[in-house]
């Protein structure tokens, strides 16, 4: 899609990658008990997914090979490459401490803070979650060190072997 804007026309392309509007259905399996804390669930469960409830891994897999093809890109253009990643929390939030498990450094948690961590009020919260509503996540590649992805985002800046994001591809 193609939006004028004041500074000119600005392109948008959806991606499925980047939605996690089935997330739903797993919240709608989990007995209401769980539903308050359903984010912790996810994180920790190990289930396989059906083909119609995407697991936490399943998101993050889905995103990594996306943003991996959108790497690729550079090898051919050469120069510097920008990727804007927008979208809801819970995406978000499953790259963010994938990455922060990987990584062993925060983003948007402790990653030794135990339990508390992953406490969907302290995500997502619309008035104090570090996720409030829709993200960006801005992702920059320059082909001078192509193996280095910097990530930026909530005025922080991370430094993400592509390495990483191929392990999280694969998994």
């Amino acid at each position: 899609h193609e939006y004028l804007t004041q500074a000119g026309s600005v392109t948008i392309e959806t991606e499925d990658a980047l939605s996690e509007q089935d997330i739903v259905l797993y919240y709608d399996t989990l007995p209401e008990e769980k539903r308050a804390t359903w984010f912790k669930y996810w994180y920790e469960d190990d289930h396989e997914s059906s083909k119609d409830i995407p697991g936490f891994r399943d998101v993050v897999r889905s995103f990594s090979v996306w943003l991996l093809k959108e790497i690729d890109a550079i090898k051919t253009t050469g120069g510097n490459l920008d990727i804007d990643a927008f979208s809801h929390g819970p995406l978000m939030g499953a790259v963010l401490l994938s990455l922060e498990d990987e990584l062993g450094q925060e983003i948007i948690t402790f990653p030794s803070a135990g339990e508390s961590r992953i406490d969907r009020t302290k995500i997502f919260d619309l008035y104090s979650g570090q996720l409030k509503a829709l993200q960006n996540m801005k992702f920059s590649i320059n082909s001078d060190n192509p193996n280095i992805i910097k990530l930026n985002i909530l005025d922080k800046i991370v430094s993400i072997p592509i390495d990483v994001l191929r392990k999280f591809a694969s998994i």
